[in-house]
């Protein structure tokens, strides 16, 4: 029957819309969730480059209180019209104090340690944030080129994509119901009309068995009036 030839036809077609509407969604899941990632990874590199702003001001802070000390330690030990075992100078008019805060040696690793340790975070997290950018817009591009080919029009947000992407597989769906519905009428239509026939070919089989009995009845009374 072609009616129901066209409904199975129109059922797939729609169907494969649909699936693609679905792939669309996913796609659209994946994207945000990658920008929800990028968003964090960004704010967690803000505060980590903050962070370690301070954290170096600190280091350099101890590092030069460090040799401060040591430059004070040995201008104690300096004479006049003796060499200083650094720069060989036999004169030294403004000698080197030692500050009042005097970090040691195991401070001054401690603090470098820290250091190194924040700008790898930074360096890291940097990393990271440009990946997920790559990535986001990667996704964002099959976004939009899916969208362009199946809603028409790539000239709208993530969102509108998603409220559309929605509304157009609800109405899909509803459209298949439709084509499912006229698919069964006409498996019924069919349905009938075979038992219709089957019924007249019944009637007409029965009609020549009739007029062949008659035939037959008709040849014994004309033998018998004989």
């Amino acid at each position: 029957d072609s009616r129901g030839e066209q409904a199975e036809k129109a059922i797939l077609e729609v169907s494969e819309r649909i699936r693609r509407l679905e792939e669309l969604e996913n796609r659209l899941e994946d994207c945000e969730k990658v920008s929800r990632e990028r968003e964090k990874t960004q704010k967690q590199y803000q505060k980590a480059a903050a962070e370690q702003k301070q954290i170096s001001e600190q280091y350099r802070r101890i590092e030069q209180q460090f040799w401060d000390a040591q430059a004070g330690m040995l201008a104690q030990g300096l004479k006049e019209d003796e060499p200083c075992p650094v720069c060989g100078a036999i004169h030294h008019p403004t000698l080197a104090v030692i500050p009042q805060e005097t970090p040691d040696r195991e401070v001054l690793e401690q603090a470098k340690a820290e250091d190194e340790k924040a700008r790898e975070s930074v360096s890291r997290l940097s990393e990271k944030a440009h990946q997920l950018v790559t990535q986001e817009n990667e996704k964002m591009s099959a976004v939009l080129k899916d969208a362009g080919e199946l809603l028409g029009d790539v000239r709208m947000s993530l969102n509108e994509i998603k409220t559309e992407t929605k509304r157009q597989k609800s109405a899909d769906e509803a459209r298949r119901e439709e084509y499912k519905d006229q698919k069964e009428k006409a498996k019924k239509d069919l349905d009938v009309k075979n038992v219709l026939e089957e019924q007249m070919q019944s009637a007409q089989d029965e009609l020549v068995m009739l007029n062949e009995q008659n035939i037959n009845l008709g040849q014994m009374l004309a033998t018998a009036t004989e």
